[in-house]
């Protein structure tokens, strides 16, 4: 890699922090039009070369968003052909657009590279991104990604986005591993042999990876760092191997997978289901089977028929379910197809492991075209109310079952039973229909003679007949309505099983239930996720039953009365579980539930949550906080006295609440590092923590609620639920390593606590403000009116939701008698923040929010501005009016350095002030008139002469301790080890509070351990793919910078080395090609290319080139230009030679001429000409420009064939 591309993969300075975008591609895109952008890029194909300035202004100068101009760079670099285009010449000028677009066919990653560059040209902010992806090499069910690839993250419309810029434009087409048999191909047996192929790269333009969303991206690429995933709650290497191979075309297909959610289904039964949800529109769906005989380890038998193993039969109503069966045991690979007009996608490959199946496991009676079940087609048919309509009917041999509709008045039905050896005439008594009125009854009687019945039920529309009418008009040219009946039980169960919501599951015994729920999945871990949606879509605890079950002992026991028993929830999901043989325990212990009041040292009562092992750990799940929420409800004497800056003055009333059912995913195994601030076991054992908590920890720690820990924010202080404060203000301090929710607040008075009523004098806002401490940590300073107890709750906004993230009890026992609220409580707070930045401010010399002052004081703050912004500031006070102190501000400007002057009245002996700065548009001198580029004051300051406030803001240890937070928080986010190295040895590391934070230092400072040992061992082993990904995964965590990982990186070069001297030796071109392909693309490239051996075999490989080329030459000597033979093929075309006899012609010299025929339209064979070969005659003779000047006869006949072509044209195709 060259010096100048390293910086692709690095943040610049003016970047925004990278964090997960608010919004959807769709709700970014739905006012765009790009249809000029695109057009516009199109035309400038042409576009100078020479220089990524020049290009980019030329594509972009004329655009005025980044978005626009991102999309004109995208445009034009797909119609560039970029990395397929085979060039000629070569351009020395290593770092222009043009020796990107020549060399990118050789070197794909020039293709990203360009893109970065490009973006960075524009001041898009843009870099570079490394990781695992789901490319061509990758095969479904791999455990390990082999395959490396490099994409970008770009900053626009406020949010960053992803954008894959070599898989947008280059597709490899034709790809093929070998060992594959296609054994059916949507309903097509094949029993094919697949030939393996290393594909033909062709030019694409996929627009699924321009600003592609981070849901999407990650089923396909996984980055090394996890912060550059773009997601509030990354994936780990393992869940990105075990997720489902999605397509591209699978997020636009109309279609949804539902289950199974992984890409390997393990079959112990010969079946297995694979269902796909659409809302109606999606794509029709097909599908490909394949036998992998290099996994399986045999061969696919020959005399096995290969048709009739796959079929769709239908779920729900917006549910189609493809059922395969496995006629072998082996590994297949399931493809999922979607036809979309003439072209058919893969959306989704599963891997499908069969470890036995039935002796005589025999394919499907037939495979109807619009599935099993009731549909659309029997809805169109004029079929309603049907009595089945799921496709697979349950049967043993000799059954009579008996199917209900209603039909249309112009409509009778006739049916048939389809067998895979018996013909429908042998079963032609088995079927009886029946009509009365609109409503029509078929009757199947099984055959009492086969003993594992298994048969297609074909039900077909025709017009009505007159009595003794045998004749029959079908409406439709296929069965409108099929059903499946089979005695199959595996089948049988995995049909119900499947459905885990599924509200009439057999509730008469755990046994029964379970393996109701179960039996199709391998996973403890999915049966537990089964239990739990199972039961939370019961509405369990919230159920209102007026029957009663007589059984204690079974499932509908618990259902009924877990509203009045809310105990039941958990020993209900403890049966089941053990049921399902899974582990589990229940924990006794004290919560922090409704009836607890931040502040308590004890709480009456117990509740009672689980413990589970599965993935080979406990777990902690508590059911009936995850299925019910009492909502509303309310303890008396409370006063809301402020609503985030809005004053209130509300006494609430006591309510008991509401149960409402709920789905809270916090309470699926949680982490017993989070589980801790809600529960505490009387059992320390069943805490699950290295160093259990005591009972008096439990009650003094903060009061964290469930949506904290996903909200985005870190509590660093203070590290208690109660809060004395004897100088009547706090400070509450939060970190946000980027992406949080917005931060809220509601201030309480307890009446009831503090003994007294609220003063009704006393005014109830800006009490409560927000003020920037470091660049990631904003802290609510709460000022308190009156002595008395409150209550402080933290919120967090995420869209129309506002959830409470932490709460606090403050005790105030010493008021001061002139406690004043604060002047003003902006919108974004004190302090020099992102709107700050936003609106064009920079380089600020104060940045904290709160600057101490005295009377009297002149206070002088500094920032740069852009060139179009001015400034204006005021003082704000409690009393006096911002007309009063007009002349207490002075703001100065002098090219882009602004000072803004604050004199405080020397007749204020205990000044607090804010200072407001609005960034305006430039005025001219003398102009008065102003207009404000934001509707709020962008910057503020707290100027306050609070000796003790002050002496807090301004305490070194305090800054020093907030600062390790954020750093410590920052560095494992962003997986730096060097950073988190710094964290580590610091002398705060050993005060840490908070056990998350602890734990997460603790698992990082192992994983980097593993790392740096994996690196040690691939070294020694002398694996050079090994040791070059563990090398990669170390930089990627930094830890590049210790001596073991710089030596692994030299022992890696030795290795490049003897691959490349290997390479030298072969004396094969394309092998010493690949090699120096290889390792251009390893962490050492750089390294690499100093190496003298290195320049060597420069040397060699242009040798090669050069003795192939001299070969060349020798071969196509005396051949006439390329120009002449076109129009000689051209005229032979069209006399009737096929272009692939031509080739026997063209034997290196000038003979050809001699044959060439003479062309006249009379000799034109219209017999063997199609449309197809008068175009492709047209394409060769357009391009045959040049000079003829020794060819004077061939310019004749090309002018003879261009004048034949209009009346040619006349053929059809």
């Amino acid at each position: 890699m060259k010096n100048s591309d390293k910086e692709l993969w690095e943040l610049e300075d003016w970047y925004p922090p990278l964090c997960p975008p608010e919004t959807l591609k769709e709700e970014l895109l739905q006012n765009e039009d790009f249809t000029e952008v695109d057009k516009d890029a199109r035309a400038k194909l042409n576009s100078p070369k020479d220089s990524f300035d020049k290009l980019v202004q030329h594509l972009t100068s004329h655009l005025s968003s980044d978005l626009h101009k991102l999309r004109a760079i995208f445009v034009w670099m797909g119609a560039q052909n970029i990395g397929c285009r085979q060039e000629t010449g070569r351009c020395e000028d290593n770092n222009s657009p043009d020796y990107y677009i020549q060399e990118a066919s050789k070197n794909n990653s020039l293709i990203d590279k360009m893109f970065a560059k490009m973006c960075r040209a524009a001041r898009i902010p843009c870099l570079l991104v490394n990781g695992n992806v789901k490319g061509v090499n990758y095969e479904t069910g791999d455990v390990e990604i082999n395959g490396e690839g490099t994409w970008a993250v770009v900053y626009v419309a406020n949010s960053w986005r992803f954008v894959f810029p070599y898989w947008a434009f280059v597709v490899i087409s034709g790809y093929q591993k070998e060992n594959f048999v296609l054994v059916e191909d949507s309903g097509k047996p094949k029993s094919e042999s697949l030939t393996a192929n290393a594909g033909t790269t062709k030019h694409n333009f996929d627009e699924f990876y321009f600003l592609t969303d981070p849901e999407e991206m990650i089923y396909i690429c996984h980055p090394y760092d996890k912060e550059k995933q773009l997601l509030t709650e990354p994936w780990t290497q393992e869940k990105f191997v075990e997720s489902p191979h999605l397509r591209s075309p699978y997020f636009s297909s109309g279609w949804k997978l539902t289950n199974p959610l992984m890409c390997v289904i393990k079959s112990t039964t010969g079946w297995c289901l694979i269902d796909m949800f659409s809302q109606g529109g999606g794509y029709k769906l097909k599908y490909s089977l394949l036998f992998d005989e290099g996994r399986s380890g045999r061969k696919f038998p020959k005399e096995i028929p290969t048709e009739l193993y796959v079929t769709i039969i239908r779920r729900t109503q917006k549910t189609d379910s493809f059922l395969v069966r496995l006629p072998v045991k082996g590994t297949y690979k399931f493809r999922v197809l979607g036809a979309h007009g003439n072209t058919t996608s893969r959306l989704v490959e599963f891997q499908i492991v069969c470890d036995d199946v039935a002796p005589d496991t025999h394919p499907f009676p037939t495979r109807p075209e619009n599935g099993f079940g009731f549909g659309e087609a029997a809805a169109e048919a004029g079929l309603s109310e049907a009595s089945h309509t799921e496709g697979v009917v349950p049967v043993k041999s000799g059954d009579e079952i008996c199917m209900r509709f209603k039909v249309r008045d112009h409509v009778d039905i006739s049916a048939r039973l389809i067998h895979s050896t018996r013909t429908p005439e042998e079963l032609r008594d088995n079927v009886i229909v029946e009509r009365k009125g609109d409503n029509i009854t078929v009757t199947v009687r099984l055959p009492a003679d086969d003993p594992k019945p298994e048969y297609s039920l074909e039900v077909d529309t025709i017009t009505n007949r007159k009595e003794n009418d045998q004749s029959t008009t079908n409406l439709f040219n296929f069965p409108v309505l099929n059903y499946l009946l089979t005695s199959d039980e595996t089948l049988n169960a995995v049909i119900r099983d499947e459905d885990t919501k599924k509200l009439d599951s057999p509730k008469d015994s755990f046994d029964k239930l379970v393996q109701h729920l179960t039996s199709h999945l391998s996973s403890d871990l999915h049966k537990l996720r089964a239990i739990f949606v199972w039961m939370s879509a019961q509405k369990i605890g919230c159920r209102q039953e007026t029957g009663s079950c007589e059984d204690n002992n079974s499932p509908e026991y618990y259902l009924q009365e877990a509203s009045k028993y809310n105990s039941l929830i958990g020993k209900m999901f403890a049966k089941m579980c053990r049921a399902a043989r899974i582990p589990c325990v229940l924990v006794n212990g004290k919560a922090k539930g409704t009836i607890y009041e931040t502040g308590d040292v004890d709480v009456k009562g117990q509740n009672t949550w689980a413990i589970v092992y599965v993935a080979n750990s406990w777990r902690f799940v508590f059911p009936h906080w995850a299925f019910v929420v009492l909502n509303d409800y309310q303890k008396e004497n409370l006063v809301l006295v402020e609503d985030s800056g809005k004053p209130i003055r509300t006494s609430l009333a006591a309510n008991d609440g509401t149960p409402t059912p709920n789905f809270n995913e916090f309470y699926f195994l949680t982490d017993p590092e989070e589980m801790i601030y809600i529960c505490h076991p009387h059992d320390q054992e069943k805490q699950l923590l290295t160093e259990p908590w005591t009972q008096e920890k439990f009650f003094e720690v903060p009061h964290l609620r469930s949506p904290y820990f996903s909200s985005g924010w870190k509590l660093t202080n203070p590290f208690m639920c109660v809060i004395k404060s004897t100088n009547g203000w706090c400070l509450i301090d939060m970190l946000s390593p980027g992406g949080g929710y917005k931060l809220e607040y509601n201030m309480f008075f307890n009446e009831g606590r503090s003994g007294k009523k609220f003063p009704q004098e006393i005014q109830t806002e800006l009490y409560v403000t927000i003020i920037k401490r470091t660049q990631k940590t904003d802290s609510f300073l709460v000022r308190l009116p009156v002595t008395g107890t409150y209550k402080f709750r933290v919120l967090g906004a995420h869209g129309n939701t506002t959830f409470r993230l932490v709460e606090f009890q403050i005790v105030y026992d010493n008021a001061a008698p002139d406690t004043q609220p604060l002047p003003s409580s902006p919108k974004n707070g004190f302090g020099f923040g992102e709107a700050a930045a936003e609106a064009g401010l920079s380089e600020a010399s104060h940045t904290e929010g709160v600057v101490p002052v005295k009377s009297g004081d002149e206070i002088s703050i500094h920032f740069k501005v852009k060139d179009y912004v001015d400034i204006l500031a005021r003082l704000v006070h409690c009393i006096r009016t911002p007309e009063e102190l007009r002349d207490n501000v002075i703001v100065e400007r002098e090219y882009d350095n602004a000072t803004v002057t604050a004199r405080l009245p020397a007749d204020d002996q205990t000044p607090e002030y804010s200072l407001e700065i609005d960034t305006i548009k430039n005025i001219k001198e003398n102009d008065q008139s102003k207009k404000n580029l934001f509707n709020f004051p962008v910057l503020n300051y707290l100027l306050t002469s609070d000796e003790t406030l002050n002496a807090v803001i301004t305490d070194k240890d305090t800054k020093r301790k907030l600062q390790f937070y954020e750093d410590a928080w920052v560095s494992v986010g962003k997986d730096d080890a060097e950073m988190l190295g710094k964290v580590a040895s610091r002398d705060e590391r050993a005060d840490i509070k908070d056990p998350i934070l602890d734990k997460r230092i603790r698992a990082k400072e192992t994983c980097y351990k593993r790392m740096t040992q994996e690196v040690r061992v691939s070294a020694q082993e002398g694996n050079m793919d090994e040791l070059n990904r563990s090398i990669r995964n170390c930089m990627a965590a930094n830890l590049q910078n210790k001596r073991e990982i710089e030596n692994a990186k030299k022992i890696l070069v030795t290795l490049c080395q003897k691959e490349m001297e290997k390479a030298v030796k072969s004396n094969n071109l394309e092998e010493l090609r690949a090699c120096f392909k290889k390792i251009d693309n390893t962490c050492v490239s750089k390294m690499a290319q100093d190496q003298a051996w290195f320049e060597a075999c420069q040397e060699e490989m242009k040798k090669m080139v050069q003795s192939l080329r001299k070969k060349k030459d020798e071969v196509t000597e005396g051949r006439p230009p390329d120009h002449v033979c076109d129009v000689i093929v051209a005229a032979f075309i069209l006399i009737g030679e096929s272009e692939e006899e031509l080739d026997r012609f063209f034997d290196g010299d000038d003979t050809i001429i001699g044959t060439c025929p003479a062309f006249a339209p009379e000799t034109v064979d219209k017999s063997s000409l199609t449309r197809e070969r008068v175009d492709l005659a047209t394409q060769k003779l357009e391009r045959a420009v040049g000079t003829f000047a020794e060819y004077r006869s061939i310019e004749t006949l090309k002018k003879q064939n261009y004048s034949s072509l209009p009346k040619l044209y006349t053929i059809e195709s």
